[in-house]
């Protein structure tokens, strides 16, 4: 008995190790059902993600086709605007050439004007000397003893005549003044049109700018673009993965039967793993805020790489010439030692970036806050510069519209100059009714010149008649000397005022020479104003064809800021929405957050109390276990313990079953694993393979930049200076880019391609710390299962690339899952020896005693291996963190060297593509080896909720509601989303209509310019041809008017012919006849050749009347001369010596008046 009672102890002991194993497999289990819980919200949270992922790209697309439509409507609409614009600028071109044609038409006009203006007042001048010269008729004859009354009239009419003239005159004063005051106003006009000229120019300065901001902003159009391509990309990826879970899912829930009746002690565990479940959501948040932050500095890489690219390319062109001298030096390279001393020395450098990346990365945060307010302030700014942009449409608008004014103001003016043009048609016209009215009188004129001719001959008749009486009646002599002394005193008084009115004609011929002089003076300054006055014309001609191109190109750059305008007012919009849509995720994800901790909550009491009601249920077994000893103890009979025995056998054989079929799963899970590792092997081998390229690469590259060290500091001697600050780092390479401008743009170009490499290596290291973060949560399970391995723990968390951590994950799990194969067998080897203990025989017990310390000693040399393989792990994480530490320092050392090399950069883009190439690969090993691990994790996953499903209803129905309720959360957010689409497109539509109204508007007052403009054209047409008539209807005028003037002259001369026919025994007659032939030649010449213009012929009309008054000025000279000789031959032979000495100084007087006046006249 007390031997039986040994081997029940030592039974009872074995039992207890058995529990102490199940336990520990509950714990195992309990575990991998947590990590099954966060797996399965992170997947949750990826169908969430990649749903509003969807839905982001669906709205993005149709804003992308809205904005297309819009830009193709807009495209449309510049076209017709241009087509309207370039037919208003051809108008525009027709209106000026048909306004040149009218300007040069009215300076003729004006010229002709001014002209017959001229012409006009030298007739009024020769009118007012042939009225003086009247009055000295006048007066001779009253000296005569005849009636002036006849001449009364005469005199009247040409007193009308004169003030007519000087109403002319003033008139004509009026007009020139009138033309200052418009010159004045033509260079006020200037003055504006250069001040608009200077808005001009900054308007076209920011228009540059805004085409610039357009370009960008197209840049940001294709960036997003390209951005949408990767989303799409990463969209099917994920649905892969997806269909892989479905299918993974779908073999676990077949798996999960089996597992169903093994999990009624697993409930003891669930505390830990819902502190590890806060734990993994914990980090499943940091996760997906690493991630969004992660696509933010991705976006904004992706841009800085399209710059990137951009200066590679300019940076290709300057540096093909060095490309044979690199070639050359490569050939040469011989020296390795420095490369590796330069090695050392990268490998310290790397060691300092470690730490400054991690300090880069706590500042990361910081700076995406920075980010943030930079964002903010830049909508502000972007909303300034919008309103400044419509302020400055405005301005233009109101330019445009002060500008139509001034053409309109032109138009007025041109319209006065045309009433001016008839005035002096008008003008033109009374003088030529004045010019007809003049011919009339002089027709009378000479009617009582003849007559009067006729009463001197018969006085001269007279006078001789008594001179002969006096002669033949010598007897009366006495008688008559009385009566023929009354007309000596009065001849000798006429002789008086004929000197007297000679002297004063002298006079007045003085003044009218000095009047003459100063005419002519005016008329030259007249004419010098003149061609200034044509000159700014032409000035302010071409300045209006400037203004003329400035409004075309205002009205077409009009259009492009109101399209501009347009664009932004849409992206100001756009932006709007898309802070409201993440406003409203933002609540969203607020109000799940909200719900995630309340649901926390209620677990976390669920969970309480489900641990009170397990330690209540753990008493109760421990009081039946104790009650079962006492039983055993009292109850010694055999019989009971075979009975029992056959009942713990049968329940034994039970799970015997069950765990046989579990360790079938686990054999193949096992071999699953070792065809994993093999694969992961293959991929290290890979890996090893590309590092080893890596550095042979490396090496190159660092015999090329020592090469091109020595280059530079042969070369220039302000880049020797480099080498030493190659050194000194990225602060001393700022601090000589302030000094050497020169190299500021290369090493800023060399920069950002190590930039890209570094922004690949941050990639790659953002995913080692995303597995860093699964490798943690595998760590502490493993500091869970033995404390002896915190160390290899410790140089694991130190590893950062991607493979290496994944690998070991991979080991882990696979270790893990040894430990529990191991667990598993031993608690079913020892059932299985309990079985047989109890169906053979206690002896028997004895003999599985032993067996189960050997098992313990095999479980022992397991563990041994195990942790022999978690060590030779270590140690190849560690071989492995060197070589890739080594590696990074090559890299790192190569990006310096490259940032100070200017010429090395066609090399490193060979490089970069081998790189990028190798980087791919490890791309695709670890998304293999992600694979892998998210299978493995499926595998654990399905575990865990088929023991969840089984072990917790309550929890199934507490995330079915929950579910439940982030659904109609992502409804909700669905509706708010399509409520705020609808406003969008409806805002977008009322814009757009405004728009189409605002260009019919547009279109309809262009039309409307367009009719006032052909209008404006046939009514000035018109006046050109009245204008054209009435040049035309001129040149009858002036020819009738020149033969006029031929025949006073003519008459003129036929008055002569009589005069010298009856003084033909005085003088001779070849001078008359010279003249009268010179006369009639020079009408014979006038009527022979009609010259076209106008004022030629009337300044020879000019001369002509000179000539005529020159023959009625000798004439009437002659007339006196011979009078006062005849009478003084006959009657003044008794004082001939004072007569003839008083005859003679006359004679020469007058003589040398005479030919004063024509040497005068000759002059004029």
């Amino acid at each position: 008995m007390e031997k039986f009672q040994i081997l029940m102890q030592e039974e009872h002991l074995r039992f207890v190790q058995a529990e102490a194993t199940l336990q520990a497999l509950q714990k195992l289990h309990s575990q991998s059902q947590e990590a099954q819980k966060a797996l399965a919200l992170e997947f949750k949270n990826g169908l969430q993600m990649l749903k509003d992922s969807e839905i982001r790209k669906q709205g993005m697309e149709d804003d992308i086709q809205q904005v297309k439509e819009e830009n193709k409507s807009l495209s449309e609409l510049n076209f017709s605007c241009t087509i309207s614009i370039k037919n208003l600028q051809d108008e525009i071109v027709n209106i000026k050439e048909m306004k040149e044609k009218l300007e040069q038409e009215v300076a003729l006009k004006s010229d002709q004007s001014n002209a017959l203006q001229q012409h006009i007042f030298d007739l009024e001048e020769e009118i007012k000397g042939l009225n003086k010269r009247y009055q000295a008729m006048a007066e001779q004859v009253e000296s005569a003893g005849l009636n002036p009354e006849c001449f009364e009239s005469s005199v009247k009419d040409l007193q009308n005549e004169k003030a007519k003239l000087k109403d002319i005159c003033t008139r004509d004063r009026e007009e020139r003044e009138l033309l200052y005051e418009k010159l004045k106003d033509m260079g006020k006009l200037s003055k504006e049109n250069a001040v608009l000229e200077s808005s001009l120019l900054g308007l076209n300065g920011e228009l540059e700018g805004l085409r610039e901001k357009v370009k960008e902003l197209q840049e940001s159009c294709q960036f997003l673009q390209g951005e949408k391509s990767i989303l799409v990309a990463e969209k099917a990826i994920l649905l892969s993965q997806l269909q892989i879970i479905t299918q993974n899912m779908q073999k676990l829930f077949e798996k999960n039967t089996l597992l169903e009746n093994s999990l009624s002690g697993a409930n003891i565990e669930l505390e830990r793993l819902r502190a590890r479940s806060k734990s993994l959501e914990e980090l499943c948040q940091l996760l997906n805020n690493e991630k969004c932050n992660l696509l933010n500095e991705r976006g904004t890489l992706v841009f800085q790489l399209k710059d990137v690219e951009q200066r590679l390319r300019n940076l290709e062109k300057r540096f093909t010439k060095l490309e044979k001298k690199y070639l050359k030096l490569e050939k040469e390279k011989g020296s390795t030692l420095n490369v590796v001393e330069e090695l050392w020395g990268s490998l310290h450098a790397e060691k300092r970036e470690r730490a400054s990346y991690i300090r880069s990365s706590e500042a990361r945060l910081a700076g995406l806050e920075n980010n943030f307010h930079v964002m903010q302030e830049e909508r502000r700014l972007g909303k300034k510069e919008f309103e400044e942009e419509l302020d400055k449409a405005l301005n233009a608008q109101i330019e445009i519209f002060v500008l139509q004014k001034f053409i309109e103001d032109l138009e007025e003016k041109n319209f006065s100059l045309l009433i001016e043009s008839q005035r002096h048609v008008e003008a033109s016209k009374f003088s030529d009714k004045l010019i007809a009215e003049l011919e009339n009188e002089n027709l009378e004129l000479q009617v009582e010149e003849e007559f009067l001719v006729g009463e001197i001959e018969k006085l001269r008749l007279g006078i001789r008649q008594v001179f002969r009486a006096l002669q033949t009646e010598p007897d009366s002599h006495e008688n008559k000397s009385g009566q023929e002394q009354v007309p000596v005193p009065h001849i000798l008084n006429t002789i008086k005022d004929l000197k007297t009115s000679l002297l004063r004609s002298k006079d007045e011929e003085q003044q009218l020479l000095v009047e003459k002089s100063v005419l002519l003076t005016l008329l030259e300054q007249m004419r010098l104003e003149g061609a200034e006055i044509e000159l700014a014309k032409q000035l302010f001609k071409q300045e209006y064809e400037i203004m003329v191109d400035h409004c075309s190109t205002l009205q077409k750059e009009k259009h492009e800021l109101l399209e501009m305008t347009r664009q932004l007012r849409l992206e100001v919009t756009k932006k709007g929405h898309k802070e409201e849509t993440l406003e409203a995720q933002l609540q969203t994800l607020q109000a799940k957050v909200e719900n995630f901790q309340d649901a926390y909550v209620v677990l976390h009491k669920e969970n309480s109390k489900v641990l009170e009601e397990r330690r209540s249920l753990h008493k109760k077994v421990l009081d039946l276990k104790e009650e079962k000893k006492m039983l055993e103890e009292e109850n010694s009979v055999n019989f009971h313990e075979a009975l029992a025995f056959s009942n713990l056998s049968l329940v034994l054989e039970s799970f015997t079953i069950e765990k046989a079929a579990e360790l079938k799963a686990l054999a193949e899970d096992l071999n699953t694993l070792f065809v994993i590792n093999n694969d992961l092997k293959e991929a290290v081998g890979i890996l090893e393979e590309n590092l080893v390229m890596k550095e042979v690469e490396n090496l190159h590259l660092n015999d090329t930049v020592q090469l091109l060290d020595k280059e530079l500091s042969e070369a220039n001697d302000l880049n020797g200076q480099l080498s030493h600050q190659i050194a000194v780092g990225k602060d001393y390479l700022k601090q000589k880019t302030m000094k050497l401008s020169e190299a500021e743009e290369k090493l800023e170009k060399t920069e950002e391609l190590n930039l890209q490499l570094c922004r690949t290596f941050q990639e790659l290291k953002m995913e080692y710390e995303e597995s860093k973060i699964v490798k943690e949560n595998c760590e502490k399970q493993i500091l869970e299962l033995s404390e002896g391995s915190t160390n290899q723990k410790k140089e694991i968390v130190g590893l950062r690339e991607a493979n290496e951590i994944l690998e070991n994950e991979i080991l882990c799990k696979a270790i893990e899952k040894e430990i529990e194969n191991l667990h598993m067998n031993e608690t079913v080897q020892l059932l299985d020896k309990d079985l047989c203990e109890a169906k053979d025989s206690k002896a028997q017990l004895s003999h599985q005693i032993l067996a189960g310390m050997n098992s313990l000693k095999q479980k022992t040399m397991e563990l041994s291996e195990v942790e022999e393989k978690l060590r030779k792990t270590g140690d190849l994480n560690v071989e492995l963190c060197r070589t890739i530490q080594e590696l990074r320092m090559e890299n790192e050392d190569s990006k310096l060297m490259r940032e100070n090399c200017e010429k090395q950069i066609l090399e490193l883009s060979k490089d970069n593509s081998n790189q990028k190439n190798e980087i791919d690969s490890l791309h695709k090993a670890n998304g293999t080896l992600e694979i892998e691990v998210g299978i493995l994790s499926e595998v654990i996953e399905e575990h865990r909720i088929r023991e969840e499903n089984l072990n917790s209803e309550l929890q199934e129905r507490s995330n079915d509601f929950e579910l439940w309720e982030a659904e109609a959360a992502t409804f909700y957010f669905d509706f708010q989303v399509s409520a705020v689409r609808e406003v969008f497109l409806e805002n977008k539509v009322n814009e757009l209509s405004e728009v189409c109204e605002s260009l019919k508007d547009e279109s309809a007052t262009k039309g409307v310019e367009l009719e006032q403009m052909k209008e404006r054209v046939s009514s000035l047409e018109g006046e050109v041809g009245g204008l054209m008539a009435q040049m035309s209807a001129y040149i009858p005028v002036v020819a009738s008017l020149r033969e006029n003037v031929a025949s006073l002259q003519h008459n003129a001369v036929l008055r002569t012919k009589l005069l010298v026919e009856s003084n033909q025994q005085y003088k001779d007659i070849e001078p008359q006849n010279y003249l009268h032939q010179k006369i009639c030649q020079d009408s014979r010449e006038d009527q022979s050749t009609l010259v076209p213009d106008g004022i030629s012929e009337l300044e020879k009309m000019q001369t002509m009347i000179k000539e005529v008054e020159k023959m009625f000025v000798e004439e009437t000279e002659r007339l006196a001369i011979e009078a006062v000789e005849k009478a003084m031959v006959e009657e003044m032979e008794r004082l001939a010596t004072q007569e003839s000495t008083k005859n003679t100084n006359i004679k020469v007087e007058v003589s040398v008046e005479i030919e004063e006046l024509k040497s005068k006249e000759d002059e004029i």
